[in-house]
């Protein structure tokens, strides 16, 4: 989920990825003082654990200067968590 907020002269891309089963509901919370505006979520837990991840993205960097960008990336970013991968590496003494 995504939300683009405007921060003195900044936009903001503000982004939440939670697993989908988890999310129970979400609420872009928008005030006058644009600095005080916030995303907020209510997770299920998953084996008594919360897992999210949160962040933000500036118009104004060049990754992330549209919101087709930001949505690629939170896209790409949950495609990524969702079939991660696990390595593991024996040592061996010589």
């Amino acid at each position: 989920m995504t939300k683009i907020v405007l921060v003195r002269d900044l936009e903001l891309g503000i982004g939440i990825v939670v697993p989908q089963k988890t999310m129970v509901w979400h609420e872009h919370y928008v005030t006058d003082r644009k600095v005080e505006s916030n995303l907020y979520t209510q997770t299920k837990t998953e084996n008594e654990n919360v897992i999210n991840y949160a962040g933000f993205g500036c118009k104004k960097s060049s990754r992330f200067n549209n919101n087709k960008k930001w949505d690629f990336y939170l896209t790409t970013f949950s495609d990524c968590l969702r079939n991660s991968f696990q390595v593991t590496v024996k040592l061996f003494m010589i």
